[in-house]
Parts: C-alpha cells; structure tokens; sequence
C-alpha cells in the first residue's frame, strides 16, 4: 500500500493549489516532518469510517386477530340457548314420565283389591230324634242364604245306636259369614239338636 506520510502531503498539496515555489521548496526540504503533521491532521480532522450497522432481525408481523363478528356472538349465544332450551326440555320430558309412572303406580294400588279372606268349615248337624229325615233336613240347611256363604257337599255319618248324623261342608268369606251366626241360623231349623264344628280351615 502508499505510505501515509506521502499521502497527506499529496492530500495537503491538492489543498493548497497556490502556494509559491519558496513555500514549495521550503515544504520539500522539511518534507518528513511536514509529511508528518499533514499525516496526523488528516487523521484527526477525517472523519472516522462510519460503524458498520448491525443486520437487522426483521421480527415476525403479528397476525391479526379478526374481531369476532357480531353474529358470531348471536349465533354462539344462540347455540347457548338451544342447549338450555334441550336442558330444559329433557328435565321436563322426564319429570313428566316421573309422574306419570307414579300415577299408574296410584292407579294400580288403588284398583288392586286386596286379597279375600276365606275358609272351609265342616259342620256335623245333630238331629233330634231317629226318625228325623235327614235328607229333608239337608235341603232345609242348604236353603239357608247369606252374603259370602256358599255350601258343598253333604252326606249321613253313623252316631250310636243306629242314628245318624249330617256333616255339611260350606266355603265362607270371613269378613262376610259369622261361623257363630250359620250354627245359630242352622240350630233354629226343626229337626235340628245341635251343631259342632268338625274341621276349619284357611283357603
């Protein structure tokens, strides 16, 4: 490369067209020293090279964020009010089935009838006499009529001596017939000596 020293008396020259040849000369002669202070004007008063800029990092550009429309909001809100609405509905739907299965559960109980109480009694009907007509005296027995009393089967069973006796079978609704009450309405036929009761039993 050229040397500094004559480089500022080149640049020092060039900015001092006019000088005389006595300066030029006396310039020559002291031409190191004022190579040198020309060298070192021209270092000071130069401006310095300017600093290379760093490279910029050109940053991302934000996205931009749509604003939510209005009918966004009207159609989110809508949809808010629908799944209530469908809420509200299945609540209702089921509070009706609820109730509904109640009442048919009412309904039954109420038309369930509980179960009739009833039983088989077995009489033995004494007669009076032996000359009594037990078969005249087993219709007159089964002539005999109350509410929940419904007769079976008769026959004449050996007492002592040749005498018998009947033995009446008839079904009766407990709360209906009085046990006592058939042997008191039986006992007040003619013929008739007295009545027991040979078998009861629950149906």
């Amino acid at each position: 490369g050229i040397n500094a020293e004559y480089m500022g008396t080149g640049v020092f020259l060039a900015c001092n067209p006019k000088m005389s040849d006595a300066t030029l000369m006396e310039f020559d002669e002291q031409g190191p020293l004022i190579r040198f202070a020309v060298a070192k004007y021209l270092f000071w008063a130069l401006p310095a090279a300017p600093a290379a800029k760093p490279a910029e990092v050109k940053a991302e550009p934000k996205k931009e964020e749509k604003p939510k429309k209005a009918d966004d909001d009207d159609d989110d809100l809508k949809m808010s009010l629908d799944d209530d609405d469908d809420d509200e509905d299945a609540a209702a739907l089921l509070a009706k089935k609820k109730k509904e299965q109640e009442a048919a559960k009412a309904a039954v109980k109420k038309d369930k009838k509980p179960p009739i109480g009833k039983s088989t009694v077995v009489l033995d009907i004494k007669p009076e006499d032996s000359d009594t007509d037990l078969n005249g005296l087993l219709n007159t027995i089964r002539s005999i009529t109350m509410e929940g009393l419904l007769w079976g089967a008769g026959e004449k069973v050996p007492l002592v001596y040749g005498i018998f006796k009947l033995r009446v079978v008839a079904v009766v609704v407990d709360d209906l017939v009085s046990i006592d009450a058939l042997q008191e309405a039986i006992e007040g036929l003619e013929g008739v000596q007295s009545t027991d009761i040979h078998a009861f039993n629950k149906i």
